[in-house]
Order: structure tokens, then C-alpha cells, then sequence
């Protein structure tokens, strides 16, 4: 999920770079200027694409696993691993 909102957080800076690249650029028509403005929208909308896929997939793979484990047993499973970790982490503090 960091990567959604890691992608989101690109989304929102490549907005804020265009939308300053229009305001102080509007008047004068620089070949330059207009071309990475079109770069930066370019890169915006692929980068948006690519949110929407990855939210599509983490979606799935939610269902899958929603599917395949009920919470009991999902709860259970994180329950158990928390436990044998604090457990081996009490160990190598006891044992130093």
C-alpha cells in the first residue's frame, strides 16, 4: 500500500510542477517551456494510469486472500508470528 500513496504523492507534485510551470510561463511562448510542460503532464497521466492498475491489483489480491482465509484464521496466524517474535526477542535479551 506504501506504493499507492508514494505513486499519489509523485501524482501531486508533478501537478503542482506543471501548474507552476503554466502560471510563470503562460506569456511567453518558449518552444522549451511548452515542451516540458507537456513532459510533466505526460509523466502525470502515466503515473496516474499506473495507480489505478496497481489499486485494481491490491484489490484482487485482497479478494484472493479474503477468499482463501477466513479472519479467524488470519488473526490467528498474526497472533502466533507476533508472539514467536517477542518471545525470541525476549531470549536474545535475556541470553546477552
Amino acid at each position: 500500500m506504501l506504493s499507492l500513496e508514494l505513486t499519489l504523492l509523485v501524482i501531486f507534485l508533478l501537478y503542482l510542477i506543471g501548474d507552476i510551470l503554466y502560471r510563470n510561463n503562460h506569456a511567453s511562448l518558449d518552444l522549451q517551456w511548452k515542451k516540458l510542460y507537456d513532459v510533466v503532464g505526460w509523466a502525470g497521466l502515466v503515473l496516474l494510469f499506473c495507480y489505478n492498475v496497481m489499486f485494481f491489483v491490491y484489490f484482487c489480491i485482497d479478494v484472493v486472500i479474503g477468499c482463501l482465509y477466513t479472519n479467524r484464521q488470519r488473526m490467528e496466524s498474526a497472533r502466533s508470528s507476533y508472539y514467536r517474535y517477542m518471545l525470541e526477542e525476549f531470549e536474545t535479551y535475556r541470553d546477552s
